[in-house]
C-alpha cells in the first residue's frame, strides 16, 4: 500500500516506558491528470487545481534510465487549473508532473 507513514508514541501508563506505539498510512492524493492540446506551433498542457505546487517535467525519451527534467515555463493559474504553454519543436517530448 502506497502512502505516507505517520507513527505516534505515548505513554498511557505514567511511567518512564513507551507503551502505546501505532503506525498508520495515510493514503496519497489520487495523482494528477495532465491533458495537452495542440494550438498552431505550441502545445498547451493543462491540470486540475489539485496539483498545485507539483513541478512540470521533459525527457526527450522513455529509455531506462530516463532523465526528467524540470521545465523551465511560466505557469498560468485560473479557476479550472493550471496551464503551461510550450513551443513545439523537432523529436519527441514526454510530460510528466512530480509533487515537490
Amino acid at each position: 500500500m502506497a502512502g505516507k507513514l505517520r507513527i505516534s508514541f505515548t505513554n498511557t501508563s505514567g511511567n518512564s516506558f513507551v507503551d502505546d506505539v501505532r503506525l498508520t498510512v495515510l493514503p496519497l492524493p489520487p495523482r494528477p491528470k495532465l491533458s495537452g492540446a495542440l494550438t498552431g506551433n505550441s502545445l498547451t498542457l493543462s491540470w486540475g487545481l489539485e496539483a498545485e505546487g507539483f513541478h512540470l517535467y521533459g525527457a526527450s525519451n522513455l529509455v531506462p534510465t530516463v532523465e526528467w527534467i524540470q521545465e523551465t515555463v511560466s505557469l498560468q493559474t485560473n479557476m479550472q487549473g493550471i496551464t503551461a504553454t510550450l513551443p513545439i519543436g523537432p523529436g519527441y517530448r514526454f510530460f510528466r508532473l512530480i509533487s515537490p
